[in-house]
Protein backbone atom coordinates (compact mmCIF):
# COMPACT_ATOMS: atom_id res chain seq x y z
CA UNK A 1 0.00 0.00 0.00
CA UNK A 2 2.89 2.69 0.96
CA UNK A 3 4.07 2.29 -2.81
CA UNK A 4 0.94 3.90 -3.86
CA UNK A 5 0.71 6.51 -1.70
CA UNK A 6 1.54 10.10 -2.18
CA UNK A 7 1.73 13.42 -0.17
CA UNK A 8 -1.82 14.10 -1.61
CA UNK A 9 -3.46 10.69 0.19
CA UNK A 10 -5.47 10.24 3.23
CA UNK A 11 -6.73 7.05 4.60
CA UNK A 12 -8.99 6.36 6.98
CA UNK A 13 -10.69 3.54 8.24
CA UNK A 14 -13.45 3.15 10.94
CA UNK A 15 -17.55 1.65 11.52
CA UNK A 16 -20.09 3.74 9.46
CA UNK A 17 -23.39 2.99 9.21
CA UNK A 18 -23.08 1.77 4.80
CA UNK A 19 -21.60 2.43 2.14
CA UNK A 20 -23.61 6.02 1.29
CA UNK A 21 -22.71 6.84 5.51
CA UNK A 22 -18.74 6.42 4.54
CA UNK A 23 -19.31 8.47 1.57
CA UNK A 24 -20.21 11.56 3.53
CA UNK A 25 -17.45 10.87 5.86
CA UNK A 26 -15.18 10.75 2.90
CA UNK A 27 -16.26 14.34 1.78
CA UNK A 28 -16.17 15.82 4.90
CA UNK A 29 -12.41 14.90 5.01
CA UNK A 30 -12.06 16.13 1.42
CA UNK A 31 -10.46 19.06 0.58
CA UNK A 32 -10.14 19.41 -2.93
CA UNK A 33 -12.82 21.27 -5.71
CA UNK A 34 -14.41 18.11 -7.12
CA UNK A 35 -15.47 14.92 -5.65
CA UNK A 36 -15.38 11.26 -7.27
CA UNK A 37 -16.54 8.18 -5.76
CA UNK A 38 -14.82 4.61 -5.87
CA UNK A 39 -16.46 1.97 -4.18
CA UNK A 40 -14.70 -1.45 -3.27
CA UNK A 41 -13.76 -3.19 -6.47
CA UNK A 42 -13.87 -0.17 -8.22
CA UNK A 43 -11.02 1.57 -10.26
CA UNK A 44 -9.98 4.27 -12.76
CA UNK A 45 -11.03 2.83 -16.62
CA UNK A 46 -6.73 3.80 -16.98
CA UNK A 47 -4.51 5.42 -14.65
CA UNK A 48 -3.99 8.75 -16.51
CA UNK A 49 -7.71 9.38 -16.20
CA UNK A 50 -7.84 12.20 -14.13
CA UNK A 51 -5.22 14.16 -16.39
CA UNK A 52 -7.49 13.46 -19.44
CA UNK A 53 -10.54 14.65 -17.35
CA UNK A 54 -8.76 17.94 -16.23
CA UNK A 55 -7.99 19.21 -20.49
CA UNK A 56 -12.09 19.56 -20.60
CA UNK A 57 -13.15 22.89 -19.68
CA UNK A 58 -15.45 22.47 -16.72
CA UNK A 59 -15.12 25.72 -15.16
CA UNK A 60 -19.60 26.61 -15.51
CA UNK A 61 -20.41 22.86 -14.56
CA UNK A 62 -21.44 21.88 -11.37
CA UNK A 63 -21.55 18.16 -12.53
CA UNK A 64 -18.79 16.06 -15.08
CA UNK A 65 -19.75 12.52 -15.96
CA UNK A 66 -18.50 9.86 -18.23
CA UNK A 67 -19.25 6.03 -19.56
CA UNK A 68 -17.94 3.38 -17.74
CA UNK A 69 -16.51 -0.13 -18.46
CA UNK A 70 -18.70 -2.79 -16.15
CA UNK A 71 -16.65 -6.03 -15.12
CA UNK A 72 -19.15 -9.29 -14.31
CA UNK A 73 -18.80 -11.95 -12.02
CA UNK A 74 -18.76 -13.97 -15.69
CA UNK A 75 -15.65 -12.48 -16.13
CA UNK A 76 -16.07 -10.59 -19.27
CA UNK A 77 -16.31 -6.70 -19.53
CA UNK A 78 -18.98 -4.37 -21.09
CA UNK A 79 -18.75 -0.72 -21.79
CA UNK A 80 -22.23 1.49 -20.43
CA UNK A 81 -22.60 5.01 -22.33
CA UNK A 82 -23.81 7.37 -19.96
CA UNK A 83 -27.67 8.02 -21.16
CA UNK A 84 -29.06 11.14 -21.94
CA UNK A 85 -30.70 13.96 -19.38
CA UNK A 86 -33.92 13.66 -21.00
CA UNK A 87 -33.76 10.18 -19.21
CA UNK A 88 -32.96 10.79 -15.92
CA UNK A 89 -36.93 10.48 -14.82
CA UNK A 90 -36.15 6.55 -15.04
CA UNK A 91 -33.07 6.33 -13.06
CA UNK A 92 -29.76 7.58 -13.01
CA UNK A 93 -28.21 8.18 -16.70
CA UNK A 94 -24.94 7.24 -15.54
CA UNK A 95 -22.85 5.65 -12.33
CA UNK A 96 -21.35 7.52 -9.21
CA UNK A 97 -18.03 6.11 -10.12
CA UNK A 98 -17.84 8.16 -13.22
CA UNK A 99 -18.99 11.30 -11.93
CA UNK A 100 -17.25 14.74 -10.93
CA UNK A 101 -19.34 16.35 -8.46
CA UNK A 102 -18.39 20.16 -6.76
CA UNK A 103 -17.54 19.63 -3.54
CA UNK A 104 -19.80 22.51 -1.81
CA UNK A 105 -22.72 20.92 -3.21
CA UNK A 106 -22.12 17.63 -1.91
CA UNK A 107 -20.76 18.79 1.63
CA UNK A 108 -24.38 21.00 1.74
CA UNK A 109 -26.39 18.27 0.78
CA UNK A 110 -25.18 14.85 2.06
CA UNK A 111 -26.11 11.37 0.65
CA UNK A 112 -29.27 9.47 2.21
CA UNK A 113 -28.27 6.95 4.38
CA UNK A 114 -30.05 3.72 4.21
CA UNK A 115 -31.47 3.96 0.84
CA UNK A 116 -29.98 2.26 -2.41
CA UNK A 117 -30.13 4.99 -4.60
CA UNK A 118 -29.12 7.68 -2.45
CA UNK A 119 -26.63 8.73 -5.20
CA UNK A 120 -29.91 8.99 -8.04
CA UNK A 121 -31.36 10.93 -5.07
CA UNK A 122 -28.74 13.40 -4.65
CA UNK A 123 -28.01 14.22 -8.62
CA UNK A 124 -31.89 14.19 -9.85
CA UNK A 125 -31.90 16.75 -6.71
CA UNK A 126 -29.29 18.53 -8.88
CA UNK A 127 -30.69 18.00 -12.28
CA UNK A 128 -34.14 19.80 -11.18
CA UNK A 129 -32.66 22.61 -9.90
CA UNK A 130 -30.68 23.31 -13.01
CA UNK A 131 -27.52 22.60 -12.23
CA UNK A 132 -25.37 22.55 -15.43
CA UNK A 133 -24.17 18.53 -16.15
CA UNK A 134 -21.37 18.29 -18.83
CA UNK A 135 -21.05 14.90 -20.67
CA UNK A 136 -17.41 13.59 -21.40
CA UNK A 137 -17.14 10.81 -23.81
CA UNK A 138 -14.57 8.77 -22.24
CA UNK A 139 -14.26 6.10 -20.08
CA UNK A 140 -14.22 7.34 -16.27
CA UNK A 141 -14.04 4.18 -14.37
CA UNK A 142 -14.33 0.21 -14.56
CA UNK A 143 -17.04 -1.49 -11.61
CA UNK A 144 -17.70 -4.33 -10.31
CA UNK A 145 -20.74 -5.71 -11.47
CA UNK A 146 -22.67 -7.42 -8.01
CA UNK A 147 -23.04 -4.10 -5.73
CA UNK A 148 -26.32 -3.33 -3.67
CA UNK A 149 -28.04 -1.61 -7.05
CA UNK A 150 -27.40 -4.84 -8.99
CA UNK A 151 -28.45 -7.73 -6.01
CA UNK A 152 -31.52 -5.37 -4.84
CA UNK A 153 -32.94 -3.83 -8.72
CA UNK A 154 -36.61 -3.94 -7.68
CA UNK A 155 -35.76 -2.55 -4.55
CA UNK A 156 -33.53 0.26 -6.72
CA UNK A 157 -36.01 0.70 -9.19
CA UNK A 158 -39.11 1.17 -6.45
CA UNK A 159 -37.06 3.93 -4.92
CA UNK A 160 -36.13 5.64 -8.39
CA UNK A 161 -40.04 5.94 -8.55
CA UNK A 162 -40.23 7.31 -4.98
CA UNK A 163 -37.94 9.41 -5.88
CA UNK A 164 -39.66 11.16 -8.96
CA UNK A 165 -43.48 11.38 -6.88
CA UNK A 166 -41.75 13.07 -4.32
CA UNK A 167 -39.36 15.28 -6.01
CA UNK A 168 -41.33 16.15 -9.21
CA UNK A 169 -44.04 14.06 -11.10
CA UNK A 170 -44.57 11.02 -12.13
CA UNK A 171 -46.76 10.67 -15.11
CA UNK A 172 -48.86 7.45 -16.66
CA UNK A 173 -46.09 6.95 -19.32
CA UNK A 174 -43.31 6.46 -15.53
CA UNK A 175 -45.67 4.72 -14.08
CA UNK A 176 -46.22 2.13 -17.03
CA UNK A 177 -42.17 2.37 -17.66
CA UNK A 178 -41.54 1.40 -13.99
CA UNK A 179 -44.21 -1.04 -13.83
CA UNK A 180 -42.55 -3.43 -16.61
CA UNK A 181 -38.84 -2.91 -15.66
CA UNK A 182 -40.27 -4.20 -12.32
CA UNK A 183 -42.02 -7.15 -13.63
CA UNK A 184 -39.21 -8.04 -15.74
CA UNK A 185 -36.91 -7.84 -13.11
CA UNK A 186 -38.53 -10.15 -11.35
CA UNK A 187 -39.11 -12.38 -14.56
CA UNK A 188 -35.56 -12.47 -14.87
CA UNK A 189 -34.82 -13.12 -10.73
CA UNK A 190 -37.40 -15.81 -10.67
CA UNK A 191 -36.01 -17.63 -13.87
CA UNK A 192 -32.58 -17.66 -12.41
CA UNK A 193 -33.88 -19.99 -9.34
CA UNK A 194 -34.93 -22.36 -11.64
CA UNK A 195 -32.62 -22.61 -13.78
CA UNK A 196 -30.56 -25.90 -14.10
CA UNK A 197 -26.92 -25.40 -13.18
CA UNK A 198 -25.74 -27.18 -16.35
CA UNK A 199 -27.18 -24.49 -18.75
CA UNK A 200 -25.99 -21.64 -16.49
CA UNK A 201 -22.56 -22.77 -16.43
CA UNK A 202 -23.04 -23.24 -20.84
CA UNK A 203 -24.46 -19.28 -21.01
CA UNK A 204 -21.66 -18.20 -19.16
CA UNK A 205 -18.64 -20.32 -21.19
CA UNK A 206 -20.50 -18.83 -24.35
CA UNK A 207 -20.45 -15.28 -22.75
CA UNK A 208 -16.75 -16.01 -21.90
CA UNK A 209 -15.66 -17.36 -24.86
CA UNK A 210 -17.65 -13.93 -26.98
CA UNK A 211 -14.98 -11.62 -24.76
CA UNK A 212 -12.12 -12.57 -26.34
CA UNK A 213 -13.04 -12.76 -30.27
Amino acid sequence: MESILDAETFISGGSDRGVYDGMNKAVRRASGDWILFLNSGDCFAEDEILAKLSEFDAQSASVVYGNNRVLTTAGFVWIRAARALDAFKRGMPFCHQSVLVRRNLISSSPLSVGRINSDYEFFYKLHLKGHSFRYIDIEVSEILAGGASDTHRVRKHLEDMEVVQRLSKLLLTDYFYYGKIVFIECLKSASKSILPVKIKNRILSSLRAQRFK
